[in-house]
């Protein structure tokens, strides 16, 4: 049996030793914090997959640390108890580890709050991508404000379409992550990094952060249809300068993952920084080497 470190073993902001893919059979591991888990399984034969704070990718073969535990007294706790990071309820008087982030207060988290600011990578790659929006059109808007008012009216009476394939291109993204070995879709994000926010996506689903979850989960249901796989889904909202901004974590899947639309099947994977479509034979091709 293998003495590799479990996923669930292995946290976020872990401290962990990994082989890259080119330094397979060395022996040389490089050492670096934990950013993102890019393998679902519970365990892997040559390792769990990671991206870590720097960016480099890798198999966990050792875990550094297991992190310092701490107690939570009354005080520290809403009710009778907090929230870590993956919804484990810990109480008054039992222990958990420092590297894991928490939510306290007198009422538990509500969907409506959100974390602190996250490290925003500077560019796409093959585990990062950006979208300006879930469904708000853009060039809509920028038409409009640059006076070419019978353009942007075209676009608004087309808006029907305009948003599908808006919504269209966050579930292929997704499904692009998830038939390679996943990665992190950034929503309200331009394509140079910096924020642009939610703030028009929000507003389409009357101001609220719940609104904006289920339409996100509504439309990905919609186009995967492949519930127990939205299940490995981890949402995040977050917020910097009160610009807010949507983190979609994504599992590599175990599994081919197809989009549906139109009573057609279209299949994407992640290649370098960009979701490219797949032939048929394409495809089966991958997944012959992927799955």
């Amino acid at each position: 049996m293998s003495d590799l470190p479990t996923n669930s073993q292995i946290k976020i902001g872990s401290k962990v030793g990994i082989e890259k893919k080119e330094d397979q059979g060395t022996g040389k591991l490089t050492e670096g914090t934990v950013k993102t888990k890019l393998t679902s399984s519970k365990t892997h034969p040559h390792g769990i997959k990671v991206e870590l704070e720097d960016g480099q990718v890798g198999r966990v073969k050792q875990l550094l640390d297991i992190g310092n535990k701490i107690k939570i007294s009354k005080s520290e706790t809403f009710e009778d108890g907090i929230l870590t990071e993956d919804n484990t309820k810990v109480g008054p008087g039992e222990e958990y580890e420092t590297h894991v982030r928490i939510t306290v207060g007198d009422e538990p988290p509500s969907n409506n709050s959100f974390e602190n600011s996250r490290p925003i990578p500077k560019n796409e790659d093959a585990y990062t991508e950006f979208k300006s929006t879930f469904q708000h059109d853009l060039k809509e808007e920028y038409l409009r404000k640059s006076g070419k008012i019978e353009e942007a009216d075209i676009r608004k009476n087309a808006q029907k379409s305009i948003r599908h394939d808006i919504q269209k291109e966050i579930s292929l993204t997704v499904a692009a992550f998830a038939n390679n070995d996943g990665g992190r879709l950034f929503i309200g994000i331009n394509d140079d990094s910096s924020i642009l926010g939610l703030d028009k996506d929000l507003e389409e689903c009357g101001g609220t952060i719940d609104k904006l979850q289920l339409t996100i989960m509504d439309s990905l249901k919609n186009f995967l249809k492949d519930n127990s796989f939205l299940s490995k889904l981890k949402l995040e909202f977050a917020a910097s300068d009160d610009k807010r901004y949507l983190i979609i974590s994504v599992p590599g899947a175990t599994q081919p993952i197809i989009i549906h639309d139109a009573n057609t099947e279209e299949m994407y994977v992640r290649v370098q920084n960009r979701s490219q479509k797949f032939t048929a034979t394409e495809f089966l091709k991958h997944c012959k080497d992927r799955f």
